[in-house]
């Protein structure tokens, strides 16, 4: 029990090692549609999803919103927030059809699926970088 606690302890203590700079978060039901949520620094959206990304709150979240909703995604909520100074902005939508995000302008960077698999369903994805950036 002493071992875990110290673990737990200095893992707490490292604040590098939770911290992220850029995610996506899929809620995905059994009938393939779902919720996507992506998190990250502009700079990154950039990188990633090959947009320029407006240093101005509302141009950012203009740029967000018209990719995935490009995309076929219905936007939830857009926002910009900061951590430790640093911005990051936030999207949240619905999509229908998982197997049809893969390959969109918001999703350039990941092959998602969703297959029956005998009496289940299974998911896969990769990630990749989009066509033409430098990753």
């Amino acid at each position: 029990m002493r071992r875990l606690a110290l673990t737990l302890l200095a893992a707490a203590s490292i604040r590098g090692c939770v911290a992220y700079e850029y995610e996506h978060e899929f809620w995905v039901r059994v009938n393939g549609s779902g919720t996507v949520n992506v998190t990250g620094r502009p700079e990154l959206w950039t990188a990633f999803k090959g947009i320029p990304v407006p240093a101005d709150e509302d141009g950012a979240r203009d740029a967000a919103r018209r990719l995935f909703e490009d995309s076929g995604l219905r936007v939830r909520r857009v926002t910009v927030t900061e951590r430790g100074g640093r911005p990051y902005l936030f999207i949240s939508a619905e999509f229908d059809d998982i197997n049809r995000l893969a390959g969109t302008p918001a999703f350039p960077d990941l092959r998602l699926g969703l297959r029956p698999d005998g009496d289940r369903l299974r998911l896969e994805g990769t990630w990749r970088p989009p066509p033409g950036s430098r990753g």
